[in-house]
């Protein structure tokens, strides 16, 4: 009886030290980077601004990091924006205390200093939010 209770606390020890060694070795999650954001995105919905007549749904926006920058501008506009294709709209992207801050048009020649885009499942969504607090635009990573 002894012998079968040593045999069986060594198989316990046996299946439970790897287990704990892979959790201890388990990467943690790699902290995203601004170059990490780069690819063409879709601009989904403006929840605040139709009302406004902005209308930017379907713009195709590329953020491209360069000079330690990201730039958003305007790689095809939507069919009711009033976006021009090469018109800059996110440009000034940096982080501070954990948020990522920009500056953000809304519309041609409407610049909103101290945005905030919101990053959501690994850079595929981004949402803008005003110096306001109103969510402005949801954008969608298509490539």
């Amino acid at each position: 009886m002894k012998k079968m209770k040593n045999v069986l606390m060594m198989f316990c020890l046996a299946v439970l030290l790897p287990c704990v060694a892979l959790i201890m070795n388990t990467g943690t999650a790699n902290a995203m980077t601004l170059a990490d954001l780069q690819g063409t995105y879709r601009v989904m919905s403006s929840e605040n601004l139709n009302r406004m007549g902005g209308y930017p749904e379907g713009t195709i926006i590329e953020m491209v990091y360069k000079d330690d920058d990201l730039v958003g501008t305007v790689k095809k506009k939507g069919s009711r924006s009033l976006f021009s294709v090469g018109y800059t709209a996110i440009a000034d992207v940096f982080v501070s205390n954990g948020k990522v801050t920009c500056m953000w048009c809304d519309s041609p020649g409407s610049d909103n200093p101290n945005s905030v885009m919101q990053i959501y499942d690994n850079g595929n969504t981004i949402k803008i939010v005003d110096a306001r607090g109103y969510t402005s635009w949801t954008m969608k990573r298509v490539a």
